[in-house]
Formats: structure tokens, C-alpha cells, sequence
């Protein structure tokens, strides 16, 4: 009987323990993981507080070499990639874009900016990468200002239009970046462009032209080109698009002052351009908007 009793003491002593020791252990889980969930609060907290001191005002955009929009199957095209990094030092860039292969075939890229490397690769139809990357042995500081990059060649394959745009998440790190020395991805903008496959023609004074498979017939106006001892004088070019009953006048300009470059105009759900300006003649380019 003895060792019963003193079994049943022990245990009388022991439950308390027990319960004393099971507070103690929620206690502390309590505290440790308040304060794992402040650290992590803090951590957090201190990681938004970097990213908006991060000046992401940098940006991409595409032009054409001859601001040429609008080509013929078999045309080569030749668009530039130009960089803006704000006032702010960078190590390298990627650009990822995206375009129709059913129109356009990639030929080659061709780094621009001197001390850097450039490495282009299809990461899938129609999305291309290409990465530029500062030069170990360089030791020139890289601020971009609307610098040209690279040149992208293409082959205009069939009629159609293909966007070339730039895959950019603002906040992302796997798609379109510059980024500075300190590693940070500063790019906050990124504009692509839109190249056309269409016909061209040369057009005369006063002569109709019918655009094939359209009601649309065009005329051109009038053609006025400036003394070459005017370099600040305007060159423009006035065409008139009639589709039935209605009709269109549209003006390309070039020149003057502020060296104006010839742009892409519509009508009737068409893109028209104009160049090679002669004295009674121009080139008209023309292709479907959509």
C-alpha cells in the first residue's frame, strides 16, 4: 500500500508542474512569434521604403532607322532600341519583345553604345531577348540620355502589320529592365512600335491612282520644295483620299526648324507615307491599319 500512496503524492505534485511548464512553453511561443511577425512587419516595411527610393523614370523605346513605317514583302527593316536612364549610372539592360513572326523574320541585332556587349536569342516564336551588358575592362560611367542601343535588323515577309512591343510589368524582374550599378531595375516606361507591310506607288501630279481591292483612289496635289539655300525651309507634300463620296486631304511635312521628320497618316482605314519628294513626283506607301 505504501508505494501507492506515494505514487499518487508524486503524481499530485507532478500535474501542477506540468501545467506550469505547458504555460511557460505558450508564453514563449507567444512572444517569439509576435516578434517574428513584427520583424517580418519591419522587414517588409524597410523593403518598401528601398523600392520607393528607387527612381524608376527610366525608359525604352523603338524607332525606325529612317522613321519608315510602312515597307514591302522583302524589305529589310531596321529599327533602333534607345535607352533614357534619368541622370542615373547603369551596368546593363535587358529588352524582351514580342512580334508577329508571320509578318516579320528577325535577321540580327547590333550593339550601338561603345563598352557594352549585346547578346539577342528567340526565347520563343516571336518573343525576342536581348541583353546588353557593361564591359568588364571598361571603366566609363553609362548614364543613358535617349541613347541609341542597338539595331535591330528584320525581313518584312508578307503583308500585315506587327506591333513590336516591349513585355514590361512595372515591379517585375524577369522581363524589360535597366539596370543601374547598385543593381536596381529603374525602368518605368517602355514604348514600342508598329511596322506596316504593304505596296508602294509613284505618284504624279494631278494623276489618279486606284488603290487595288479598295474603292479608294488617290491624287496628288501639290509638291513644294524649298531652295536648297533654305535649310530651315519646310518640303511638303499634299495628297487628296477620296473613297466614294468622301474624301480626305492629307499633308506630310519635313524640314523647317525644327527638322521635321515625314509621318505616317490615315484615312479610310488605310496608312499612307510619303517619300523620294521630286519635283512633279512622290513615292506613296500604303498598307491596311488593321
Amino acid at each position: 500500500m505504501l508505494p501507492n500512496k506515494i505514487s499518487k503524492q508524486k503524481n499530485r505534485f507532478l500535474l501542477p508542474v506540468i501545467m506550469v511548464g505547458c504555460v511557460i512553453v505558450l508564453i514563449i511561443f507567444f512572444v517569439s512569434s509576435k516578434q517574428s511577425f513584427q520583424e517580418r512587419i519591419k522587414n517588409s516595411q524597410n523593403s518598401q521604403i528601398k523600392q520607393d527610393k528607387i527612381k524608376t523614370e527610366g525608359k525604352f523605346f523603338l524607332q525606325t532607322e529612317f522613321g519608315q513605317n510602312i515597307y514591302n514583302p522583302g524589305d529589310e527593316i531596321s529599327i533602333v532600341l534607345y535607352g533614357d536612364s534619368q541622370g542615373q549610372e547603369i551596368g546593363g539592360y535587358d529588352s524582351v519583345l514580342t512580334y508577329d513572326t508571320n509578318v516579320l523574320t528577325f535577321k540580327k541585332g547590333e550593339n550601338i553604345i561603345e563598352g557594352f556587349e549585346l547578346f539577342t536569342s528567340e526565347k520563343e516564336k516571336g518573343v525576342l531577348s536581348l541583353t546588353g551588358v557593361k564591359n568588364l575592362q571598361s571603366t566609363q560611367i553609362y548614364k543613358l540620355s535617349n541613347t541609341a542601343l542597338a539595331t535591330l535588323t528584320f525581313t518584312a515577309d508578307d503583308e500585315g502589320l506587327s506591333p513590336l512591343s516591349f513585355v514590361f510589368i512595372p515591379g517585375k524582374t524577369n522581363d524589360s529592365n535597366i539596370v543601374t550599378v547598385a543593381a536596381e531595375d529603374i525602368l518605368g516606361s517602355a514604348q514600342g512600335v508598329v511596322i506596316y507591310v504593304g505596296e508602294n506607288v509613284t505618284l504624279t501630279l494631278q494623276k489618279l491612282y486606284s488603290i487595288p481591292q479598295t474603292s479608294m483612289k488617290v491624287t496628288l496635289k501639290s509638291i513644294e520644295i524649298p531652295e536648297p539655300v533654305c535649310k530651315d525651309c519646310e518640303t511638303s507634300v499634299e495628297l487628296v483620299v477620296s473613297n466614294g463620296k468622301s474624301q480626305e486631304t492629307l499633308r506630310f511635312i519635313t524640314g523647317g526648324i525644327g527638322g521635321a521628320q515625314l509621318k505616317t497618316s490615315e484615312a479610310f482605314g488605310y496608312v499612307f507615307e510619303v517619300s523620294d519628294i521630286k519635283e512633279k513626283s512622290v513615292v506613296l506607301r500604303f498598307a491596311p491599319k488593321n
